[in-house]
């Protein structure tokens, strides 16, 4: 069964409970069983470019410049496009930014990364942030899951 968002503004009323953190993957049904949700890391993807775009609306000049330094830090040089994915999926758990790991996730997927280079770079985010970063490398295995 698929749940198109995990919000609450789109929950379908058989969803009784969530169990787990705020943006867990297992719902409780009524009857006490639990459902998966598939596609969430897509829904992730998806808020965060809606979000970018109402702000490319509202804040034209501010966003031009963040766009125009996204640009600039993703072309390669000393590093090549997989190595730096690799790098803000790191940093991406060590900030708990789900958008972000699902954002950076589907990219290192995309420029060829396997899903050992991809778990290996979320545990060392884990290394060094700790448990509370541990928890976020669900969303890495989440995102290699859906996408690869």
């Amino acid at each position: 069964m698929t749940v198109n968002s995990p919000h609450q503004r789109c929950r379908p009323k058989w969803l009784v409970r969530q169990t787990g953190c705020h943006r867990c993957t297992r719902f409780s049904l009524g009857d006490k069983s639990e459902v998966n949700i598939m596609g969430i890391i897509t829904d992730y993807t998806l808020e965060q470019k809606e979000s970018l775009d109402k702000l490319r609306e509202l804040v034209p000049d501010a966003m031009e410049g963040f766009d125009a330094f996204v640009r600039g830090t993703g072309k390669p040089g000393a590093l090549d496009g997989k190595t730096k994915e690799l790098i803000a999926l790191a940093l991406s758990v060590m900030s708990q930014c789900t958008w972000c790991i699902a954002l950076h996730g589907k990219k290192c997927i995309n420029l060829g990364a396997t899903k050992e280079e991809m778990l290996e770079a979320a545990m060392v985010a884990g290394l060094m942030g700790g448990g509370p970063a541990m928890m976020y490398v669900k969303i890495v295995q989440d995102t290699i899951d859906e996408f690869m």
